[in-house]
């Protein structure tokens, strides 16, 4: 986003995974995740804190005597919104996993790319066609459609607005409070669409009373064939502007080498420069009226992880010929190809900005309301060459791109610690994305006619809007109905209206490759999503928990005219949870485990076979996700934690009709994965694309004392995920192998943490992954394809640490 089918439940087995309880100190720089769960409320939370500076001072003052992730007593308990209040994560009745922004810094994970190394159940795929596209997947589900008018199915969340697309939460980890991934379906208190789950993205906010300055460098050397130098640069200032406000402004500069080198010609960006900056600020106006205003601006230039590499070719077919001319010995079998030999340069790069405002007002006696407004922005414009080689099959392929889009979401809520707690909201939604791309070739070489001048013989221009609005109430309760034992009881209404039209023609070229003219389609759906579920409490450190749960995504609409069926209905998941949370020997020991069996009615997906047609959009059956979780945080002896994090996956379709065939496969006339005289194959009882049954990642750190005024650390790491296919369809060609990742990072700081500085590695056995691997879109141009009968071409993506990186870094604060 590889498993087995079956109607049965299987016996699962699963065993140790992450840390689920980290130290959030100040003295660290990161936004306190204080003993007992009383952390400052991020934008959205609903907390308000009048006395963050002396908060801020006893946590620094128990952070300078105990080391990360330890107190005194043993392990802190780490505080989550996941309810919408603030919670420790030992109370929650939900599969949740969080990481501090200080574990992040220290595993020197920058990027949403390599989110997925700290949270096993959640995978990333570069299936999305731009420099920004982030299509994440929890427990093997996730979005499997290219068109704009489909939301993902996991919702991404940063400081409490659900962002509608996913190119818009295309973000740089910087000043961060946390990272929450919340397993399952996600819509009942969480904006937008959640179906498959949540990633809740928190920054720092501003505390009042405190000055702080915090700055950030590393500098690292990247084994990539286009560059070796990284390099990551972040500062905050904390600032006391009144007794009762505080200003807060952060800002980054991350530059990478070139994940793909074109041995025809070096112009262009093929690595990637991205900065930014936010600014926070917090007001308590009185005892009862609390302001948060904030607003961001982010730059990015450079094609980065989005270019293609050439991974195999049709034996015989024109792409092998002419890359054996390129690369003498091409096809030899390596799956690691990161060169490309096109003829035109590349042009990517997005500005993203945002501003949002938070109210809370104390009703007193507990009760409050909160007023979250938000707005996002964000253009991109992207060019490049579809056909890796230095003469005109496809030279033509970009787009520029206009999303927008406003929210609003005011909840009242009830005291905490209560009996009874519960909250109350309501959400409204508009989000307007608009894109015009252009894709043309003139066939040099494979014998097509040769255009007019200044024309192409093949080719499309396109330009869509999208519209989408949302609203919805909801409310969710948790009663408690004897000692120990508690219900849980939500429900959400939700209305979605969304319309797309456009326009299709051929511009500048001879031959159409989609269908011609205008197309307007309208999708509207009312939905009533629900959550039942019981905790019992056995005693202070270890609860059980159970939970039923209806979900909901929205219809979706193509934006191509010529499409068989323009309107993807609702995707309904069901989804039961059994849980259990413990903290044992005197919080030295934190065991959590969870089972589940999710049911995805009406999974939304999309099916094309050739170059010339639109991909159609379909209601995909049901898809089945199954599986264990479980996670281990020890400190068995002053100074050194372990965390491991485990997921087991058994996930694959139920149904699922309509699926393109693969170049190769099979003929047949019925049954599953054979290739059916549609030119589609059945993939009913595969596994989901891009779910592994296994991931799991284990990390030790440690801190000992040096000196009376230094300390060392030095901490190591190994990520692993088994198999999976990038397609449903099983094609061979799209499986990626399973790998591991190690990494390490050792060095010396001050006592008070005012310095650090380190060395570090990542992926040091220099093991080669794709992010992505697809069939080339213009095989079937270049008669390489399956309608040929050669096999097809294929092209593969790699991610930020599919290299191994080995680097140094520096922390300094006041």
């Amino acid at each position: 986003m590889s498993l087995s089918i079956g109607s049965k439940w299987r016996l699962l087995s699963a065993s140790s995974v992450v840390a689920l309880a980290f130290s959030f100190n100040t003295a660290h720089g990161e936004g306190p995740h204080t003993v007992h769960g009383t952390k400052p409320a991020s934008a959205g939370s609903g907390s308000t804190v009048r006395n963050a500076g002396a908060t801020a001072k006893r946590n620094a003052a128990l952070a300078a005597t105990a080391p990360a992730g330890v107190r005194a007593s043993g392990i802190e308990e780490v505080s989550v919104s996941a309810q919408k209040r603030t919670q420790s994560i030992q109370k929650v009745p939900l599969s949740v996993t969080a990481v501090s922004g200080k574990t992040l810094v220290e595993r020197h994970i920058f990027d949403s790319q390599q989110l997925s190394e700290l949270f096993p159940s959640l995978q990333l795929s570069g299936q999305v066609h731009n420099v920004s596209g982030v299509a994440w997947s929890i427990r093997g589900v996730g979005t499997a459609v290219f068109s704009d008018g489909v939301e993902p199915s996991v919702s991404t969340v940063i400081d409490g607005i659900s962002y509608g697309r996913p190119e818009m939460a295309a973000v740089q980890f910087f000043d961060l409070n946390d990272i929450e991934v919340l397993e399952g379906p996600q819509g009942m208190l969480y904006g937008k669409n959640a179906s498959a789950g949540v990633v809740n993205i928190q920054t720092n906010d501003a505390r009042i009373g405190k000055f702080q300055s915090v700055s950030h460098v590393e500098y690292g050397n990247v084994d990539r064939p286009g560059g070796s130098n990284s390099v990551v640069a972040q500062t905050m200032v904390n600032l006391p502007v009144t007794d009762n406000s505080a200003l807060r402004i952060a800002a980054f500069a991350t530059y990478q080498p070139p994940f793909i080198k074109n041995l025809n010609n070096d112009r262009g960006n093929y690595g990637q420069t991205e900065f930014g900056a936010r600014a926070k600020y917090h007001i308590d106006i009185n005892d009862r009226l609390t302001l948060r205003i904030q607003g961001d601006i982010t730059h990015e230039a450079g094609a980065g992880p989005s270019l293609f590499g050439v991974t195999s070719a049709a034996p015989g077919g024109f792409l092998a010929s002419q890359m054996q001319k390129l690369e003498p010995g091409f096809g030899n079998g390596k799956a690691y190809n990161p060169y490309t030999y096109t003829n035109n340069t590349p042009s990517y790069g997005f500005n993203a900005a945002g501003a949002q405002g938070d109210v809370v007002y104390n009703l007193g006696h507990g009760y409050r309301i909160d007023n979250l407004f938000g707005y996002r922005f964000f253009e991109q414009t992207q060019s490049d060459n579809l056909n890796m080689l230095p003469f005109d099959v496809f030279d033509v392929d970009g787009s520029n791109k206009r999303d927008w889009q406003v929210s609003n979401e005011i909840k009242l809520m009830s005291p905490t610690g209560k009996r009874l707690e519960w909250v109350v909201g309501a959400y409204v939604f508009d989000g307007n994305y608009h894109t015009d791309y252009q894709q043309a070739g003139d066939g040099v070489g494979l014998g097509y006619p040769t255009p007019p001048a200044g024309e192409e013989f093949v080719g499309t221009n396109v330009s869509d809007y999208i519209h989408s609005r949302s609203y919805a109430g909801f409310a969710q309760l948790t009663y408690r109905l004897v000692a120990g034992l508690s219900f849980t009881g939500g429900i959400r209404y939700s209305h979605d209206d969304e319309s797309s039209f456009g326009h299709s023609g051929l511009e500048n070229s001879v031959v159409p490759m989609k269908t011609e003219g205008d197309y307007h389609y309208n999708v509207s759906a009312n939905n009533i999503s629900y959550k039942l579920g019981l905790q019992y409490q056995f005693n202070k450190n270890i609860m059980a928990y159970f939970s039923y749960t209806r979900g909901y995504k929205g219809p979706g609409l193509a934006v191509n005219p010529g499409v068989l069926d323009p309107v993807v209905k609702k995707e309904i998941p069901t989804a039961w949870e059994l849980g259990i949370k413990s903290m044992l020997l005197n919080r030295h020991l934190v065991i959590n485990a969870s089972l589940w069996d999710e049911d995805f009615h009406g999974f939304q997906a999309q099916a094309f076979s050739e170059l010339s047609a639109p991909a159609n959009l379909l209601n995909a059956g049901n898809l089945i996700s199954r599986g264990a979780e479980a996670s281990v945080t020890a400190i068995p002896i002053q100074g050194l934690r372990l965390t491991g994090n485990m997921t087991y996956v058994d996930a694959y379709y139920g149904s699922f009709k309509g699926n393109p065939c693969y170049p190769g496969e099979a003929n047949g006339t019925i049954g599953s994965n054979v290739c059916l005289p549609s030119g589609t194959s059945d993939a009913t009882g595969n596994a989901l694309a891009n779910s592994s049954r296994w991931t799991y990642t284990v990390a030790a750190d440690y801190t000992h004392t040096l000196t009376r005024k230094l300390d060392g650390f030095v901490g190591v790491n190994w990520y692993h995920r088994s198999g999976y296919n990038f397609s449903a369809n099983g094609d061979p060609h799209t499986f990626q192998p399973g790998y591991g990742l190690f990494g390490f990072n050792l060095g010396i700081s001050s006592k008070n943490h005012r310095w650090k500085v380190g060395v570090y590695g990542r992926n040091m056995l220099n093991t080669h992954y794709a992010s992505w691997i697809v069939e080339d879109p213009i095989d079937g141009m270049m008669k390489d394809g399956r309608a040929a009968g050669k096999g097809g071409d294929y092209l593969a993506m790699y991610s930020a640490d599919a290299s191994r990186t080995v680097g140094f870094s520096a922390d300094l604060q006041f």
